[in-house]
């Protein structure tokens, strides 16, 4: 019970951080989006 709470967790977390670079990373590559 406790893995697949952990394995979730993970889950989110690995998502959120692949959100997170997809929108630095579109940010850094389109400058006029810093306007």
């Amino acid at each position: 019970m406790k893995k697949a709470t952990s394995d979730k967790v993970d889950v989110k977390i690995v998502s959120l951080s692949t959100d997170t670079l997809s929108n630095l990373s579109s940010y850094l590559y389109d400058p006029i989006n810093m306007r």
